[in-house]
């Protein structure tokens, strides 16, 4: 379990949680913050408390998880800007929230596209005409804005920025992040 978010003050700050099941591959989007005009303290505090409220099952017993959580968070959370001495995302890192900031290059944001159009699509692994990902109803926003999103004029591969796009943003930095782990094996 991990989550992704996009950064923002005036506009919406949003995070999302995932899991993805590992004997199908589909990524299951589980849990939202979103938000305008927080604090990077208060999403801290936000962000901690639903890392510790997620319920987790190992198939006999229930229990909640009991541990901060890593994710992938807008590199721009960590542009020093002018603003503050400290960048918000190093703020919320040192209120204990573990970010680390997401890559970006030419083309990244169509990159996401493309990956999140493939996951919507039937997964082979999975149940018949079930989609490699899957958001759960509590995920108001991403379920509100991400099918409204419209195609830029300027790119069609790419997404309007003058829609609401930060959710898209958070759910598919947060996609990123599994990406960057998934090659991770021990040596001994």
């Amino acid at each position: 379990m991990w989550r992704g978010a996009d950064d923002g003050f005036a506009s919406a700050f949003a995070c999302y949680w995932l899991t993805r099941n590992p004997d199908t591959g589909t990524y299951f989007v589980i849990d939202e913050i979103y938000a305008t005009r927080l604090m990077a303290e208060e999403i801290a505090e936000r962000v901690k408390a639903k890392d510790l409220s997620i319920k987790l099952t190992d198939g006999r017993r229930h229990f909640l998880n009991d541990r901060i959580l890593r994710g992938m968070l807008d590199s721009a959370a960590f542009a020093q800007t002018g603003q503050a001495v400290i960048t918000r995302g190093d703020q919320m890192n040192a209120a204990g929230l573990r970010w680390i900031p997401v890559e970006k290059f030419p083309g990244s944001r169509i990159a996401r596209i493309k990956n999140f159009h493939q996951l919507l699509a039937p997964n082979p692994k999975g149940p018949p005409w079930k989609p490699g990902i899957v958001f759960f109803s509590n995920c108001v926003n991403a379920i509100r804005t991400i099918p409204a999103l419209q195609c830029s004029q300027r790119d069609l591969e790419d997404v309007d920025d003058a829609g609401e796009c930060h959710a898209f943003d958070g759910v598919t930095y947060g996609l990123q992040y599994r990406k960057l782990t998934a090659g991770r094996t021990r040596i001994m």
